[in-house]
């Protein structure tokens, strides 16, 4: 009788039949897992903080459209102080304007201060400014001072002539910042939308890598149990539970 070959250990037969070109297959595609899952992070970390600026300047540009509305409809109120007063010259009508133009002035304060670092703002402020001083100083004058009919309706004539001209400056500012508003609301929806779709992507990538690497590792097992085969005994199988 021949004596039989012994046979090496399984572990030293299925780590030698596993190449180095298969284990290199797994390796790369646990390390573009992680280097997908990294990417993910990142873009969602760049996308938050991103989200979170775009929400700041959406509540700022929202701030000015708010300043901008105090401020037109505080110059309503005292034109109208204004003008009862100059028909019935009564206290309450002059507390009214007093309290309308400390209005004014606070809402002018925080339009120049919000819009600063908008250099087209500002050019529109200082018309605004301009055409203001004129305005409170015409405007102001029946509570002062006593005039003719003909003075007060050349006045009044005036004073509606510049309130005219601070609204279309308004307006203009209203409508820039409303542009402003829609441009910053359209690139944080852009955003949210970008880092979804690169997570479906991701996600897709994943999943196809597992695949891949599934199919490596049940290629590496049939590799293992082929390298055995031959270092068996005779009659014997290396799939559990066959005969030959």
């Amino acid at each position: 009788l021949v004596p039989h070959r012994k046979s090496p250990p399984l572990r030293e037969t299925i780590r030698g039949s596993v190449k180095i070109p298969l284990r290199a297959k797994i390796s790369l595609s646990f390390g573009l897992a992680l280097l997908l899952l990294g990417l993910l992070g990142l873009a969602s970390y760049r996308s938050a903080s991103r989200m979170v600026e775009s929400s700041a300047w959406i509540a700022h540009t929202n701030s000015v459209l708010a300043s901008i509305g105090t401020l037109s409809a505080s110059l309503d109120k005292a034109e109208r102080a204004a003008r009862e007063y100059a028909r019935n010259p009564r206290e309450p009508y002059r507390q009214q304007y007093a309290a309308a133009s400390a209005e004014i002035r606070k809402a002018d304060r925080d339009l120049r201060t919000l819009t600063e670092s908008n250099p087209e703002q500002l050019r529109s402020l200082k018309s605004l400014d301009r055409l203001l001083a004129e305005w409170t100083s015409l405007q102001g004058r029946p509570f002062t001072q006593s005039a003719t009919a003909a003075e007060a309706e050349s006045q009044n004539d005036r004073t509606l002539d510049l309130l005219e001209q601070v609204n279309v400056v308004l307006k203009q500012m209203q409508d820039r910042e409303r542009g402003i508003l829609a441009r910053r609301s359209e690139k944080a929806v852009a955003g949210v939308e970008r880092t979804r779709l690169l997570g479906v992507m991701v996600t897709g990538l994943a999943l196809l890598l597992r695949g891949a690497n599934s199919r490596t590792t049940v290629e590496g097992i049939k590799q293992a149990l082929k390298a055995l085969q031959p270092n068996l005994p005779p009659g014997a199988d290396a799939l559990p539970g066959k005969r030959r």
